[in-house]
């Protein structure tokens, strides 16, 4: 889905996996390209023979060694456009537009509405299950031929959903699965039963692909919802199945069953598969491979036979237990999930995307909407020689700049045992903390009768050697400098759930900027709150995602003229009709749409949201620089800080002067808010020179007007709406030798669905949301400040009760301390699902709850009445 340079991406990695991965045979030989690409299904015959069908020049066999052909002229074929392929113990079967045709050598039998039952002349697809079955289907239903009869089934004379059919599969009980453009059918024989996107939990009525997966799951394949399987008639999403990894808003054509029970589906050029729910392996980046129509097959010892239809017109061959070099390792990629968000993060500065062209920046969550393709961390500096050493990735589509793990602090360099050690994001949510703390009060850890949670053990506090002592953050509750949960120490974390890990510049040669190494070990966080029953004004919240880099200098030279920068990527909704600004009294860049409709399967639709990204606080500010770092019209105050001191955009193209950055300097350039031919970009225009408005008046801002109303924007330059990227810099500061400097960002999605967001109105709502979140992080004051479920606990005196015993065993008793009226008091687990709530009557002050079916743990109680309500926490033992 994404622009020609991820496109690009893909290409090359598979140009370099290719000779590794794949085999290759040449097509039947004689034919031009366009009579080759005419290719439209391959299949293999009991003998392990490959048959191929065109639309131009008939049918192919491949026997291992050669190629047969056969056509109208040499074979009983009337045409040479076959539209489908099948083989079954009959033989081999051909569908075209004359009919359909069965070869056992040497004998042809041609079948058509004058001399059999055969329905219709227009024979568009076949599937066979083996023995003599074999299934006819199209537009007008589906035929079953049983070596004798001919038998049809459409609407009209059977329970089937609808008659344009897609794909079928029998699975070994008998259960015929059909799967149309407008819902599933499922016979035994007898019964029929429907599923539909208004019967059911499917997501999408038009299926793709069918097969049932080793565990007797039916496994679907959709138009534009991804991969489901069918599980207790319920639809479960693959995403969810498997660590919420995949999430494919697209079609998922071919699915292959491998010999474990697993599944291999296709998708765009791709193909994947999954093992079991705690690991998914990404496999089979197809070499030129066009779409999921390229023909694909299985064959009986698993590998995976596509051709690639670039010139040569070649089959390339892949075995899919092929496991290595893996593009996808789980411990390296972990993701927020909290709120409203779901976004992805890499271990090695790579943000928001999967590294194969796909975006991960999901928001509103399970809508199959993204607003971010990439981000990633750009960092740049001169040592006292005045040399540059710069450090910056975007797509990789070179090579790295970071590589996951710390920094020897004696020599900045990295070994390979710490590189595997630290290969992974540690993930947790505060809930699992809160039992933690909980069970250590109650002795239970202390004495061995709780289980520490696995995270809590591994939480990476610290190294070995040189590595640093001073790692991942945690509470030292004896303060003895160890980190030992049976002493009650436990991780120290932002929000309600965090990732933390650690990358650096030094792991090898810089391939993708091409510059010399800083010598950086960078602290990463990312976290999320999640704020359950809060004004509507403070959603904003539950739609944000936050970030703080802890940029250490272990090398043993001091760098000045430092620039930190956060490249983005927006893909709002549909990628082909955005526009970037700046707000600079904010510090913060943002994408918006073009028109107030973002069209398309990936799009927002009607009042399309706004993204911004926000420097929370960037790194501090060199004293006596004489600049208004931080935009408070005060010039070097004490402890003064970086913040959005450059705001750059550039095309995503080779344009002159203004293009993607191709040398080490054009990053650092770009930084600086200048353009690669090394001169300060100028206020208007295309900030060249040129297009409307432009002026001669350098600037550090591009696009800081007000969308829809006055001064530079996007749209007031003339620009066409269209696939947008922009950079945003703190800086210059000072890096000295054992420095530490640290930025935050905020990722604030803003959407006002009563409203027109598109050319229409005023950017005042995203506004007021980056100010709420920016008020929050300075004062730390967020609606729902780590609490589990993001209840708050007011202590207000007009509604008040107590909970006792508390810890609870078998029952806990409520009383109502101070209320009037009807009052209901819910109970909720420590992820905030609602589990039941009881009614007071007027003047009932206490009420007994049954705690003895509930699991150990963290629990809260809400007392609403009519002059408000309060939280409080229940631990059940």
């Amino acid at each position: 889905m994404r622009q020609l340079l991820a496109c690009c991406i893909i290409f090359f990695s598979c140009l370099i996996n290719a000779s590794a991965q794949y085999d290759t045979i040449a097509g039947p030989p004689g034919y031009t390209i366009t009579q080759l690409r005419s290719a439209n299904e391959m299949i293999f015959d009991g003998s392990e023979n490959l048959w191929m069908s065109f639309f131009k020049i008939g049918l192919g066999k491949y026997d291992g060694t050669g190629w047969t052909m056969f056509d109208s002229l040499n074979s009983g074929l009337l045409r040479n456009k076959i539209n489908t392929v099948a083989a079954n113990a009959s033989g081999i079967w051909a569908g075209t537009d004359t009919g359909l045709f069965l070869f056992h050598e040497p004998v042809w039998t041609h079948f058509s509405t004058a001399n059999s039952g055969l329905q219709s002349d227009t024979v568009l697809k076949l599937y066979s299950t083996g023995g003599n079955d074999l299934y006819i289907y199209g537009l007008i239903g589906f035929s079953h031929y049983n070596g004798n009869v001919f038998q049809h089934y459409n609407t009209s004379n059977s329970g089937i959903v609808n008659d344009t059919i897609q794909c079928m599969f029998k699975d070994v009980s008998g259960i015929l699965w059909i799967g149309t453009r407008n819902g599933l059918s499922k016979w035994d024989g007898t019964t029929w039963q429907n599923f539909t996107t208004s019967n059911s939990s499917l997501p999408d009525n038009n299926i793709q692909s069918l097969i049932m997966d080793g565990n007797q799951h039916l496994c679907v394949g959709t138009e534009t919802k991804g991969l489901y399987f069918l599980s207790a008639n319920e639809f479960i999403c693959f995403r969810d199945f498997a660590d919420n990894y995949f999430s494919h808003p697209q079609k998922v054509k071919k699915i292959f069953a491998r010999a474990d029970g697993s599944i291999l589906y296709s998708l765009l050029n791709d193909f994947y598969y999954y093992t079991d729910p705690s690991r998914v392996t990404v496999h089979g980046q197809f070499l030129y491979a066009s779409d999921t129509l390229s023909p694909s097959v299985m064959d009986s010892h698993g590998r995976i036979w596509k051709l690639n239809k670039n010139p040569p017109v070649t089959i390339y061959i892949s075995d899919s237990n092929y496991a290595s070099p893996e593009i996808f390792s789980p411990s390296s990629y972990s993701s927020l999930d909290i709120n409203q968000v779901r976004c992805g993060m890499y271990n090695d500065n790579t943000f928001h995307w999967d590294n194969i062209g796909e975006t991960r920046y999901e928001v509103p969550k399970n809508n199959f909407t993204n607003s971010i393709f990439a981000s990633a961390i750009w960092l740049g500096g001169l040592d006292p020689e005045e040399d540059l050493h710069l450090s910056a990735q975007t797509y990789k589509s070179i090579g790295l700049d970071f590589w996951p793990g710390p920094l020897d602090t004696v020599n900045a360099t990295l070994d390979s045992a710490t590189a595997v050690q630290f290969d992974s994001i540690w993930k947790i949510n505060m809930h699992t903390i809160d039992e933690f703390i909980t069970q250590f009060n109650l002795g239970n850890v202390t004495n061995g009768s709780y289980q520490i949670p696995g995270i809590i053990q591994s939480w990476p506090t610290q190294g070995t050697g040189n590595i640093s002592k001073n790692l991942a953050p945690f509470v030292d509750v004896n303060t003895d400098g160890h980190y030992n949960p049976i002493d009650g120490d436990h991780p120290e974390i932002k929000g309600d759930q965090m990732l933390w890990w650690v990358f650096n510049d030094n792991g090898g040669i810089h391939t993708e900027s091409g510059g010399i190494a800083m010598g950086l070990e960078i602290h990463a966080k990312a976290y999320a709150y999640s704020c359950l029953n809060i004004p509507d004004s403070n959603e904003a919240v539950n739609y944000t995602t936050f970030y703080s880099f802890d940029v250490i200098n272990r090398s043993d030279t001091d760098y000045h003229d430092v620039y930190l920068g956060l490249w983005v990527d927006g893909d709002l909704g549909n990628y082909l009709d955005d526009y970037v600004g700046c707000n600079i009294e904010n510090d913060f860049g943002y994408f918006y749409n073009g028109e107030n409709n973002d069209e398309g399967i990936s799009g927002y639709g009607l009042n399309p949201p706004m993204q911004s990204v926000v420097v929370l606080k960037g790194p501090l500010a060199e004293p006596n620089d004489t600049i208004d770092n931080n935009h408070n019209g005060i010039t070097d105050e004490p402890d003064e800080h970086c913040m959005m001191n450059h705001f750059t955009y550039f095309y995503g193209t080779n344009e002159p002067c203004l293009g993607y950055p191709y040398y080490t300097d054009d990053y650092y350039q770009y930084l600086q808010t200048h353009n690669t031919c090394g001169t300060h970009f100028t206020y208007g225009g295309n900030g060249h020179g040129g297009g409307i408005g432009a002026t001669n008046i350098p600037t550090d801002y591009f696009y800081p007007g007000t969308p829809y109303d006055t001064g530079w924007t996007d749209a007031s330059a003339g620009n066409l709406p269209s696939d947008r990227r922009f950079l945003m810099s703190s800086g210059p500061f000072s890096l000295r030798k054992g420095e530490t400097r640290t930025v935050d960002y905020a990722y604030i999605f803003t959407r006002d669905e009563s409203a027109p967001n598109g050319l229409n109105t005023s950017i005042a709502k995203n506004i007021a949301d980056v100010k709420r979140v920016k008020r929050w992080f300075d004062t730390d004051s967020f609606p729902c400040n780590n609490s589990s479920i993001g209840i708050e606990e007011l202590n207000g005196n007009i509604i008040d009760f107590s909970v006792y015993p508390n810890p609870a065993s078998d029952y806990a008793t409520v009383h109502l301390n101070s209320v009037s009226g009807k009052t209901t008091l819910e109970l909720f687990s420590a992820i905030g699902e609602k589990l039941s709530d009881y009614i007071f009557p007027g003047g009932r002050k206490e009420f007994s709850i049954k705690t003895g079916n509930l699991s150990k743990g963290i629990y809260f109680l809400r007392l609403s009445g009519e002059s408000g309500s309060v939280t409080k926490k229940l631990v059940v033992r």
